[in-house]
């Protein structure tokens, strides 16, 4: 079945009279109110998901005894207030096709008198992310003696992609700085030392960066050109070409990691 929440962390979600939210919550689009009208402060940006946002899962525990009524409800109950990746499919493949990170933050269920082997409830998510994950991908590039490097990154979701991981392998040599731009609107230039076969690990999501593990988001800068409010965007549909210079580091590589994003 498409577009159905099937699996919280490592718990089947039942499918017994199953009604879920799967639209689309509000987009943060904030308008400026003026005389005789608004302004658009987002211009031609796309708007995102207000976060974090709700999102309930109504199916019902049914059983064949009471003992086991029990043990699947106290189960059910026992996910409360659990942060975990809550996961989705969209065309009935698979169960655990994309995710997103969530907690459950409540468990609504009534009963009769009349009905003892059934509960119906109703489980209550705050959801932390815009976009659902979906598949892995990896692009990779060698760098070289000229200094310069692309990688060209394929998402193909629906939805721009804005937490690839980065990470750039000195080869023989150190490694002192690495440029990298985007799309028109990314300039983002990290200077240290990366010591020969060592890695720099550039979190876009998390917005990190680790030398061979250590903290070294002080070494950072935004240059003139870089124009968002984030660090990389993986654009929907599409190919984006990372553009990566650097000085030292020759023969080692880049690579690129990311989910396809959906929303």
């Amino acid at each position: 079945m498409g577009y159905w929440i099937t699996k919280f962390d490592t718990t089947t979600l039942s499918a017994v009279s199953p009604m879920q939210d799967v639209g689309v919550p509000a987009a943060n689009a904030p308008g400026i109110e003026t005389i005789g009208g608004a302004v658009d402060a987002l211009g031609s940006d796309t708007a995102r998901v207000s976060l974090p946002y709700r999102l309930n899962v109504r199916a019902e525990d049914v059983q064949q005894s009471l003992a086991a009524m029990k043990t699947a409800y106290y189960a059910t109950r026992s996910m409360y207030g659990k942060r975990a990746k809550l996961y989705r499919t969209p065309d009935g493949t698979s169960t655990a096709s994309e995710w997103v990170y969530a907690r459950l933050v409540g468990i609504q269920a009534q009963r009769d008198g009349e009905t003892q082997l059934a509960v119906p409830y109703t489980l209550v998510f705050d959801v932390y992310s815009h976009v659902w994950s979906g598949t892995t991908q990896t692009a990779t590039a060698a760098m070289d003696t000229s200094g310069a490097v692309s990688v060209a990154c394929r998402n193909n979701g629906n939805v721009e992609v804005r937490n690839p991981v980065i990470t750039i392998t000195a080869g023989t040599a150190a490694l002192t700085s690495v440029t990298l731009t985007a799309n028109s609107e990314t300039a983002l230039t990290w200077a240290g030392t990366l010591a020969a076969e060592k890695a720099l690990v550039i979190d876009c999501g998390a917005r990190t960066v680790r030398n061979d593990g250590a903290d070294a988001y002080s070494g950072l800068t935004y240059g003139a050109a870089h124009a968002v409010s984030y660090w990389v965007g993986l654009g929907a549909t599409a190919t984006t070409t990372l553009s990566i210079t650097h000085t030292g580091g020759v023969t080692g590589n880049v690579s690129v990691t990311f989910y396809d994003g959906w929303v």
